[in-house]
């Protein structure tokens, strides 16, 4: 369609020299007389009309899209939504918006009034953000000022200069101080770091959740060969010892897999599971590598996957903050640290209760074989318990 072709070039001619491109160089670039190209549109100003309402309408289509985009975390789609222009201004200049705003004033108003209206979905993204702990309560209407008269001060300043300032560059720039601050970069990348799980941890914890399923049921079916397994495996004392892992490293693999979950269903309570999990990882690999030193067992077919273990969560556990990441507003909570601790007393507890558990099982099936009635609290070896 013709009157399409006209729109498309205009917008190329727009682009390439700025809104102050006549009928005439226009006409010449269609192959066209002036007089067809008028018989289109009667004026200037109505071309120019109908290239920012399709602007508009671009711009209200691809918000919609980021809204509805799942693959897009709440931070990421208020993002894309603060820098987003029409497709076909992708390298607009500055200086072209100021030349607009001065030589066609009506054509202005009409994309003034989009840019101070056009808030109710970055609205709903900063209201569910502050719902969430992701961003801190604070007044929209100034936030929306500060964009605004930023985004109009620089056109200012790029007319005034004649600098030709790509606008998608500025406004990823300001973007980025509205949401970030003056913050480091390497600090930044903490931030960032701690509202999105890094793809290592989320490796990390599908091998180690899948290889404890996978080695407890190797186990449990005795598929190990003879010479992989460990010294005085067939002491009965130190398989209910092996056994006694069995709920912990249950419990790892489980609240692994729950901190995936809700990670994927952009839950932010992942990360106070993922903490969880690592804490009882390390305290897995402590108790091992610790009996096998006092036991003077240096194996590395144990050791190996125990110090796996044992240091892996110690890099990813300081970065976690469970408590609160807020944008512009980020604090380390002085709880977590005791948050820590009491995860890793409550696993050695659990540690302590399973083994109490297992050895006062098998001692109770001893004295059932030999045909004795005794009373577990009386006769119970609790020395046995000291390994």
């Amino acid at each position: 369609m013709l009157k399409d072709r006209i729109l498309k070039v205009s917008i190329s001619e727009a682009e390439r020299k700025g809104f102050r491109f006549t009928m005439g160089e226009l006409a010449k670039q269609l192959g066209m007389s002036t007089k067809t190209l008028y018989g289109y549109y009667p004026s200037k100003e109505e071309l120019l009309n109908e290239m920012i309402n399709l602007a508009i309408e671009e711009l209200k289509m691809k918000e919609e899209e980021i809204l509805h985009d799942s693959a897009l975390n709440l931070l990421e789609k208020l993002q894309k939504c603060l820098v987003l222009i029409p497709g076909d201004f992708q390298f607009a200049q500055l200086q072209y918006l100021e030349d607009l705003q001065r030589y066609y004033p009506k054509q202005w108003e009409t994309l003034d009034q989009f840019i101070h209206e056009q808030w109710t979905g970055i609205g709903l993204l900063i209201d569910e953000g502050i719902a969430a702990n992701q961003i801190r309560p604070f007044n929209k209407e100034i936030f929306i000022e500060v964009y605004v008269g930023g985004l109009y001060r620089l056109m200012e300043h790029a007319s005034k200069n004649r600098n030709m300032i790509a606008l998608q560059d500025t406004m990823r720039e300001m973007v980025d101080i509205l949401m970030l601050g003056i913050l480091k970069k390497t600090f930044i990348k903490k931030i960032k770091w701690g509202l999105k799980m890094s793809k290592t941890l989320r490796l990390l914890f599908l091998v180690t959740d899948f290889f404890f399923i996978i080695y407890w049921l190797i186990t449990f079916f005795h598929l190990i060969p003879e010479e992989y397994l460990y010294q005085d495996y067939q002491n009965e004392l130190l398989v209910i010892w092996n056994w006694s892992f069995f709920p912990l490293d249950i419990l790892i693999s489980a609240t692994g897999f729950i901190s995936l979950y809700l990670f994927k269903v952009k839950n932010e309570k992942w990360r106070a599971f993922a903490l969880l999990s690592l804490a009882l990882t390390f305290c897995s690999g402590l108790q091992a590598i610790a009996f096998w030193t006092i036991k003077f067992d240096f194996d590395l077919m144990w050791w190996i996957p125990n110090l796996f273990l044992l240091l892996y969560p110690l890099y990813f556990i300081p970065n976690l903050n469970t408590l609160s990441i807020k944008m512009s507003h980020y604090k380390q909570s002085k709880t977590q640290p005791l948050i820590i601790l009491g995860v890793v007393v409550f696993s050695m507890f659990c540690k302590i209760l399973f083994k109490v558990f297992f050895f006062s099982f098998r001692y109770t099936f001893m004295c059932t074989e030999r045909g004795e009635l005794a009373i577990f609290f009386n006769v119970f070896p609790f020395s046995t318990l000291d390994m």
